[in-house]
């Protein structure tokens, strides 16, 4: 029988690794990419201006987490996020972001009006 402790640092070290995936720019980028679908690996290398291995080192950081699933066909390999709830986990990390970061609380209105001259 597992013990709280054994328990609580089994889940919470499943939750770190969540967060190792948002520790970096590149693999938020990749899950962005894929919210619109499977993409191969070549092809986010190609979006992202990073190589293909590169892509796949974060690619696997991701499926560790269970953040994203993969197929296969002939040559090439198929990332896509794992489930609708990847989805909604990104679209409330992307709300908390823009509630929290002051970098992000500047609308496209606020910058054209910060370059008008009068």
């Amino acid at each position: 029988m597992i013990q709280d402790r054994e328990f609580k640092d089994l889940i919470f070290n499943e939750f770190s690794n969540i967060g190792k995936c948002l520790s970096s720019p590149r693999r938020i980028e990749i899950l962005d990419l894929l919210i619109s679908g499977p993409k191969s690996v070549e092809k986010l290398a190609s979006i992202t201006q990073m190589s293909v291995a590169n892509v796949s080192k974060h690619l696997q950081t991701l499926l560790h987490a269970n953040l994203v699933i993969y197929t296969k066909e002939k040559n090439y390999v198929y990332y896509q996020l794992a489930n609708e709830k990847v989805i909604d986990f990104l679209a409330m990390f992307y709300k908390i972001s823009e509630n929290q970061c002051n970098c992000l609380l500047y609308t496209s209105d606020a910058a054209d009006d910060s370059l008008r001259v009068d």
